[in-house]
């Protein structure tokens, strides 16, 4: 008769069987398909999957035939800069500049060509040179005197230049000549004429040969007709007080030097009103 053995577990013969060990199965990369020789190249460390590497891939052939600018050392040449502006966008000539400004603002032309010539050297293409002139007339920098029209520094010139030709000329003399060709102008004209305008943008009381003219006037006077006439208080001696009171208006009107610690003819103005200002006074 024959029996079936039944089955029997290691666990009810009381012996051990020795388990396989485990193991974790590493994920593939996508580079593992690589050549080897190309495997493990620098570039392609940072490349997460196939997708990064495709994208990057249209991103480059986008690239192809576009302009390239090399940035350029510290030895690079003029014509190098000049040919790196140009590449990046630098208008040929400072002329060529085209702004963009507000129609109520009010640029002078000098003011426009002075900046454009400094854009220029500086390499600014057309986009940032218009950023800045714009910033330059909203931040209302046109008004410091600093930053003056060429014709401003130009008459400002002519008049140091001026100053500088009677000091010269007249060496110790210089204050007393000036104080007599005002005393002059005073007595004789008014004050308003040594503002009037030249052809050159200066006034009439910039104008050398004008000042010696009324020093020579000033100083015959005082030698022919009566000694100090046109020097001190005798000049104002015989004033009313309705002409000393326009005397001093004139003197201290808002644009005269009075008010300009820093113009050359300061201390005569202050002198004069002062004095008028007595008569004023009754002092």
């Amino acid at each position: 008769m024959n029996e079936v053995a039944e089955a029997v577990t290691p666990e009810e013969t009381g012996q051990a069987t020795e388990q396989a060990p485990q193991t974790t199965e590493v994920p593939k990369s996508w580079k593992d398909d690589l050549p080897e020789e190309i495997r493990n190249a620098p570039s392609l460390q940072t490349i997460e999957d196939v997708n990064s590497l495709a994208k990057g891939f249209v991103h480059a052939q986008r690239m192809v035939g576009a302009d390239k600018v090399a940035l350029l050392g510290k030895s690079a040449t003029e014509e190098e800069y000049n040919e790196f502006y140009k590449k990046i966008g630098r208008p040929d000539n400072a002329t060529d500049y085209q702004y963009e400004i507000d129609e109520n603002a009010t640029v002078p032309n000098e003011t426009v060509t002075g900046m454009s010539a400094v854009f220029h050297k500086a390499g600014l293409t057309q986009r940032q040179a218009n950023i800045l002139m714009n910033e330059f007339i909203d931040s209302g920098m046109g008004d410091n005197p600093a930053l003056a029209t060429p014709d401003e520094r130009m008459i400002a010139q002519i008049r140091q230049d001026n100053i500088g030709a009677l000091q010269k000329e007249w060496g110790n003399k210089y204050d007393d000549n000036l104080a007599m060709a005002n005393a002059v102008m005073m007595e004789f004209g008014d004050i308003d004429m040594r503002e009037k305008k030249q052809g050159d943008g200066t006034t009439l009381g910039d104008n050398v040969d004008v000042i010696k003219l009324l020093a020579n006037v000033g100083e015959f006077i005082n030698s022919r007709v009566s000694e100090d006439k046109l020097e001190g208080t005798k000049m104002a001696g015989g004033a009313s007080v309705e002409s000393a009171k326009q005397k001093v208006l004139e003197l201290k009107k808002p644009d005269s030097p009075f008010w300009d610690a820093k113009h050359p003819e300061h201390d005569w103005y202050v002198q004069e009103a002062f004095k008028y200002q007595q008569i004023v006074d009754g002092i």
